[in-house]
């Protein structure tokens, strides 16, 4: 029987974790793809944890921290990434997350979870958001409403700054160098910074919605949104969240195969987004 412990990911051993996750997580994530993911941490705190069997890594789950600002009050998130055990190892999985989920006050996310990672989730009292997604159809008319735009995460920055939305611009700066994509759509007197995730879903590309500073603009936004994707990074279909912004016209639903998941105290799913998670730092469905 090998001698079995639960540890802290650190420097020494992420090597070996990457390398165990790149085999044991289908989804043609490379172990270097994943260094790079470990390396961009927002907050401290562990960057996961490792199941360890005679020093030999068997299990891993990846945690990203981060601190929002959700109803006017910092709270600490952390983010459930990459998480895998190998089959002979999956009775350890429970005390795995619960080691990870052991600090108080936190908001635990999970925004791609497995099928076997949702029952788990969901056996520790997880919340779901809904796995409404919706899709704007590539013709139908949108909002006329003038607006100017950027994908300058610089140009972005500083005009959230202007607005006093230094919350906004304090998310376009930590994302430098992630897989996220920024837009700023500019009405004149108020404007509002929509994150991207590009992604395929059954080979369609689509330009995902992760994050817009002023929900209440999203609607009007869409004309330029849609706009300027096909411009910058080529045909996609937009999609977003069903439960994060207003309905609109012209759009159609489609259901997710899995759910997210969260837990925490005094949070529903309109209080949390994309930004700060594998979404961002990892590619997922490229």
């Amino acid at each position: 029987m090998p001698r079995t412990e639960l540890v802290e990911i650190t420097s020494d051993i992420l090597p070996q974790v990457c390398t165990f996750l790149a085999a044991e997580i289908d989804r043609g994530i490379s172990a270097a793809e994943f260094a790079a993911a470990f390396e961009r941490r927002w907050v401290h705190g562990p960057s996961g944890f490792a199941l360890l069997a005679d020093g030999v890594v068997v299990g891993a789950l990846s945690t990203i921290r981060s601190r929002r600002t959700i109803r006017g009050q910092r709270r600490d998130l952390c983010n459930l990434s990459s998480w895998a055990v190998a089959p002979s190892f999956r009775a350890f999985a429970p005390a795995m997350l619960r080691k990870a989920i052991a600090e108080p006050g936190v908001v635990f996310t999970n925004f791609t979870a497995s099928a076997a990672v949702t029952d788990i989730l969901r056996a520790f009292r997880f919340n779901e958001m809904s796995t409404e997604e919706r899709v704007l159809l590539p013709f139908c008319r949108q909002s006329r409403r003038v607006a100017t735009w950027t994908a300058d995460p610089d140009a972005i920055g500083q005009r959230m700054c202007v607005h006093g939305r230094e919350d906004a611009a304090t998310c376009v700066n930590d994302h430098r160098g992630t897989r996220t994509k920024w837009l700023l759509v500019d009405f004149g007197d108020e404007s509002c910074a929509i994150a991207l995730h590009l992604m395929r879903a059954r080979k369609v590309p689509f330009a995902y919605v992760l994050y817009c500073s002023a929900p209440e603009l999203f609607v009007d936004s869409l004309a330029v949104l849609r706009s300027v994707s096909r411009q910058t990074w080529g045909w996609r279909l937009v999609a977003w969240p069903g439960t994060r912004f207003p309905q609109a016209s012209g759009t159609v639903a489609v259901r997710r195969p899995q759910p997210v998941l969260f837990k925490g105290e005094d949070v529903t799913a309109a209080d949390l987004d994309g930004l700060y998670s594998e979404l961002t730092l990892l590619p997922i469905l490229r």
